[in-house]
């Protein structure tokens, strides 16, 4: 079994799916298959009781692998899965024994811990002279994900017009030899993915001032500069690895005194729970745009557009949680807490 994933149905699907989704399937079954007593078996031996089995184990733990949540074992659980259905659509094997498995059924997800307003505000106050400020703010106002935050160019960012188009991510991969970057550049997952947002004013002077301090360091290194025309990007102008934004959003706000041990700011992962927050919004359509109210410390006050009703629902730090609509530009802005 383990053969037939890694030497054959990888190689078969890489150019048929999402980069992210492909590294997130190789690393998966590398961690948690391959290297199982189920993965010595060949296609033809695997019954649904060794998948049982498989999924009891990831989900007990052993002495070298942490337990694994449901959630995340019926992931896994779903590559087996489609991995025995395309053998069986290649004629490799007669069924598919997953079929007839019984994977973790995922529990309720934890209610969301949260980050108050003015919580908020002292993150983003904390960080005003960090070099990474430009990147927080994005993450805090517009929803975007850590990856397309780290892949967005300033070719694709409109300051004068307070507007962004996402048209790429950066992904993690595995580094499978010493000295690779463990990154690679990939597209977002859907059509809804490639969109434009709005940036609301507040955040344009930001990233203003951002660009600014990175031109200074481009300045500073000459030529030694890898100018690649990032947004958020290392002293260097290289990109930044998602997990190195990961730990140092959490650096960040643990030295400006806010809980950070499992918190996320839009889409930056740390552990367990998540920094989200209840918000109202509602959605306006002017000039001819349907946009959404950008920043999480403030309300909008409708003026002359034809506004729905807000509705009530989580955000995650940022606005608004994993959506991935266009964002608008607040007719009237006003402070929050």
């Amino acid at each position: 079994m383990s053969a037939f994933l890694t030497e054959t149905w990888l190689p078969a699907i890489e150019r048929t799916i999402k980069p992210g989704t492909f590294e997130s399937y190789r690393r998966n079954v590398r961690l948690h298959i391959a290297g199982r007593s189920v993965g010595s078996l060949t296609l033809q031996q695997v019954q649904p009781f060794h998948l049982n089995n498989l999924y009891a184990t990831l989900l007990a733990g052993d002495d070298t692998h942490r337990p694994l949540s449901a959630r995340s074992v019926g992931y896994i659980a779903a590559i087996v899965h489609r991995a025995f259905r395309d053998a069986v659509r290649w004629q490799a094997i007669v069924r598919n024994p997953a079929d007839a498995a019984d994977p973790p059924r995922p529990s309720a997800r934890p209610e969301m811990q949260t980050w108050t307003a003015s919580q908020l505000g002292r993150f983003l106050t904390g960080i005003a002279e960090d070099r990474l400020a430009g990147a927080w703010w994005l993450l805090a106002t517009t929803g975007m994900r850590r990856g397309e935050a780290l892949g967005l160019r300033w070719a694709d960012v409109e300051l004068a017009a307070g507007s962004l188009r996402i048209v790429r991510t950066l992904i993690t991969t595995d580094a499978r030899r010493k000295g690779e970057p463990g990154i690679a550049w990939g597209t977002p997952k859907t059509a809804k993915g490639r969109r434009s947002v709005a940036l609301d004013p507040t955040t344009v002077a930001a990233l203003r001032q951002h660009r600014s301090r990175q031109l200074e360091e481009r300045i500073a290194l000459g030529a030694s500069y890898a100018d690649q025309d990032l947004v958020v990007s290392g002293p260097d102008g290289s990109p930044v690895h998602p997990k190195a934004l990961s730990y140092y959003f959490v650096r960040e706000s643990k030295r400006i005194g806010l809980p950070a041990a499992g918190c996320t700011i839009s889409g930056i992962p740390t552990r367990r729970w998540r920094c989200a927050r209840a918000s109202t919004r509602g959605s306006c359509r002017n000039d001819s745009a349907t946009r959404t109210s950008a920043s999480p410390w403030i309300r909008t006050v409708t003026s002359t557009s034809t506004c729905r009703p807000p509705r009530r629902r989580s955000f995650r730090l940022s606005l608004p949680a994993r959506a991935r609509g266009s964002g608008v530009v607040p007719t009237k802005i006003v402070p929050g807490l």
